[in-house]
């Protein structure tokens, strides 16, 4: 399993790390004899959150008896309490908290209460899915009886338990089921899906929705153009949805869906300005978290860019349009009993994981053709 982090970012973790293992060893263990509680280190974004759904159904199907805690942000934590797959969750911001030594300093009396609540439970395991040697460093403060995650960035000494690694090419999903099998649990390939379903009130939420859009007997096609960062979003959805717009048959039975998160107001405006400009029928969705997940869930397609809501359009089993600029898509695209078509531009310098293009082009992403997405989108929701 190659490094799938940013080496230029986490570089001066290499330094720390030779000290460290000077004074730190943990003994080795294997199996999952006498695991009773485990600790789940969930620093992650809302995507990957979703890409654990199928890790954490794993967990409950083959360790049916053991009590599952999550540390993490609570993106989807009452739809995991619901479905059984978490006991308990601890709320926990560890991206902010624990990115960088300073961010450590800063954060001290945030970490310390987190470290001494987690110690005081005793875990039988406690699993970090991603190698980062930030996240494991803290999880062993915490005391588990055992530590599980892979040895990514040579942590070793402060893991009882090393999964075996997965090639490079390895879809994110299956690396970190791959976690779990290390304990002897067995996978099939359609516990390989992230699944969703909708809680009473995003159920209700929706039915009002629908009612007060005048969208009855509407196809929603779901357009989310945001992204975590600039170099993942694409510049084009306002020509894409005018090129769809302009050839789509029958409009009247069609309205489109804009998702628009913090920071993504002005692309939705342009984009909702041009659904206009073709006679689309649209409406902006600017939702609380919880709304937002239950909202995408309407949609009967969904055009994104690498981001969380093509994974939760996925869960859904929703047919998806994603299009990936440096990300490698082979380890990251959503998964959905759906149809999922990505669009990823093959360049020399991809994977690319900096946070702005370092030849100022942006040629991974602005480099694909909308009209090209536009006729395979136009295809597969076509209707009579």
């Amino acid at each position: 399993m190659g490094l799938r982090f940013n080496e230029k970012k986490v570089k001066y973790l290499k330094p720390i790390n030779t000290v460290m293992r000077l004074f730190i060893h943990k003994e080795k263990q294997w199996g999952s004899n006498h695991i009773h509680k485990i600790l789940i280190v969930n620093v992650t974004l809302l995507g990957d959150e979703i890409m654990n759904l199928p890790m954490y159904r794993v967990i409950k199907k083959h360790m049916p008896n053991t009590e599952v805690t999550i540390l993490g942000k609570s993106w989807i934590k009452e739809q995991l309490i619901r479905d059984g797959l978490v006991d308990k969750f601890i709320e926990f911001d560890g991206i902010s908290c624990l990115s960088t030594p300073v961010s450590w300093i800063k954060n001290w009396r945030i970490i310390r209460n987190r470290i001494r609540i987690l110690r005081k439970e005793q875990f039988d395991i406690a699993i970090e899915p991603r190698g980062d040697f930030r996240y494991i460093f803290f999880m062993y403060l915490c005391r588990s009886n055992r530590t599980l995650s892979y040895n990514t960035m040579n942590t070793d000494y402060l893991l009882t338990d090393i999964a075996k690694p997965v090639g490079d090419n390895t879809h994110e999903i299956d690396a970190r089921i791959n976690l779990i099998e290390s304990l002897g649990a067995k996978v099939k390939d359609y516990e390989r899906i992230p699944k969703l379903s909708l809680m009473k009130e995003q159920k209700k939420e929706n039915e009002e929705f629908i009612i007060n859009h005048h969208l009855e007997h509407k196809y929603l096609i779901g357009i989310h153009p945001g992204a975590s960062l600039k170099i993942k979003q694409y510049p084009f959805y306002p020509e894409l949805v005018r090129e769809i717009g302009r050839k789509l048959q029958n409009k009247d039975n069609y309205a489109v869906l804009i998702f628009c998160g913090k920071g993504d107001e002005e692309v939705a405006s342009a984009v909702a300005d041009v659904a206009k400009t073709v006679g689309l029928d649209h409406v902006v969705c600017k939702d609380n978290l919880r709304s937002y997940i239950g909202r995408v869930e309407l949609c009967d397609y969904m055009i994104c860019n690498d981001s969380g809501a093509g994974h939760i359009a996925g869960a859904y089993g929703k047919d998806i349009t994603v299009i990936f600029g440096p990300v490698d898509p082979k380890l990251y695209s959503p998964r959905s009993n759906g149809v999922v078509d990505i669009y990823s531009k093959d360049l020399a310098c991809k994977p690319c994981l900096l946070k702005k293009c370092p030849k100022q082009t942006d040629e991974c992403i602005r480099g694909i053709d909308y009209k090209v997405i536009a006729d395979r989108i136009l295809l597969r929701i076509a209707r009579d």
